[in-house]
């Protein structure tokens, strides 16, 4: 794994061996048109697939691992974000993506190509991961539900489908025809990484493309390595690239100690949070987080760890995907030493939205502050209502001395 490890979109080398994941249960399923069954030819065309997987009461859900192959070829979608895309019925990929939330929504467009009917299949594996160890597979099966066309927006998580007819299943994996015999699975044959990861970077490079301006001068490489759909991100590229810095932020801290410039606070580790809600009709993208704490801290979005930081004088950058209209950032940040000593939080926020608008969050008195880290505090439904707000300390600009040396990951690209 590569950038800590959480990646959306993450084409990975092994399969069956590493993750325990392949086909032996699985179906190749189609709509219910043509020949449906085994050796029949369907339609030429394209069609749309979708399956809602609902945790169980009282788990949490953690990531997918899910493989997946079609003939032709296929783009997957989960909870409105586009994972990948297939063109070799012949070989199989395997994608990693984090899940916070109890309902899940996996939607593919998969395509029969050619000029005339001819066999059309659809197969994947999804494994479920919880939060407490456990796990839950998915089958392509008779559960799925098809569409002999593809509306737009079929892969939002809130599009309803429940007038589609269910797949047809052609035939399983383990009985299925002569020319879909020979399917490559990934820890068969290590996909290379390189290309395939590269087919991500260009999609995150597109979509920054018009944030770019051809008239800056980067003193770093502008390039999302390893793709641009991902969770955990180290960026190389701060102010020049995503036009986001500490300029309007503030440190931020609990009501304690002596709050203000130069005030010492408790040793200790204490929790903040922040939720936003996008505007009416408009469609979240992802959130640009660059972010740095005095002593150290752990960053959260929507209950999934995206990294950690210990030096004060270097400023970390995360892109990180959303899908959700509402969303929650928490940091658990601590004061090291053995006398109280400065503390602080700083961080700004860039959410951008599909229609190329953005909206920049600081740190300020909007958000909440304790003085411990209840358990699951990171938690999308955890209540933080009760808190105080949060204690501004100074302006980035007004910051004391001992602060004054932050580093930008555009000044000292993260290594």
């Amino acid at each position: 794994m590569f950038y800590k490890g959480l990646l959306l979109g993450l084409v990975a080398a092994c399969a069956t061996q590493v993750l325990g994941i392949d086909f032996s249960a699985s179906n190749y399923i189609w709509t219910n048109e043509g020949n449906p069954g085994p050796g029949g030819n369907m339609p030429v065309g394209t069609r749309a697939f979708r399956r809602a997987a609902y945790a169980p009461r009282g788990k949490r859900t953690r990531s997918a691992d899910i493989l997946i192959s079609a003939d032709n070829a296929y783009e997957l979608y989960v909870n409105e974000v586009k994972i990948g895309t297939g063109s070799n019925f012949h070989t199989a990929q395997l994608y990693h993506v984090p899940l916070t939330k109890g309902c899940n929504v996996f939607a593919v467009n998969a395509t029969n190509t050619a000029t005339v009917p001819n066999p059309a299949g659809l197969v994947a594996t999804i494994k479920v991961r919880y939060t407490d160890g456990s796990t839950e597979t998915i089958v392509t099966d008779q559960t799925w539900r098809a569409f002999t066309r593809v509306p737009e927006n079929f892969e939002d998580e809130d599009f309803f489908d429940g007038n589609w007819p269910f797949a047809t299943v052609e035939n399983s994996f383990a009985a299925r025809p002569a020319y879909w015999a020979n399917v490559v699975l990934p820890a068969d044959a290590p996909l290379n990484n390189q290309a395939g990861l590269n087919q991500y970077s260009q999609q995150a490079n597109m979509f920054y493309k018009g944030i770019l301006s051809p008239s800056i001068q980067l003193p770093c490489n502008p390039d999302f390595i390893y793709g641009g759909l991902l969770i955990g991100l180290i960026a190389t590229c701060a102010t020049q690239v995503l036009g986001i810095d500490f300029s309007a932020s503030n440190y931020i801290w609990t009501n304690e100690g002596n709050p203000g410039p130069g005030g010492d606070m408790p040793v200790g580790t204490r929790a903040f949070r922040r939720t936003t809600y996008g505007p009416p009709g408009k469609r979240i993208f992802s959130a640009d987080i660059l972010i740095t704490a005095d002593n150290g801290y752990e960053l959260y979005v929507n209950e999934v760890k995206i990294g950690t930081g210990n030096d004060f004088h270097s400023a970390q950058l995360y892109h990180v995907p959303l899908t959700k209209s509402c969303n929650v950032f928490a940091v658990k940040a601590s004061n090291a030493g053995v006398v109280p000593n400065p503390a602080g939080l700083i961080a700004t926020i860039k959410i951008r939205y599909r229609d190329g608008s953005n909206e920049t969050i600081v740190t300020d008195q909007s958000w909440r502050a304790f003085t411990s880290v209840p358990q699951g505090f990171e938690a999308e439904e955890f209540v933080d209502g009760s808190w105080p707000f949060a204690t501004i300390e100074s302006s980035f600009a007004g910051r004391p001395a001992y602060w004054g040396n932050v580093a930008l990951p555009a000044d000292a690209p993260s290594s």
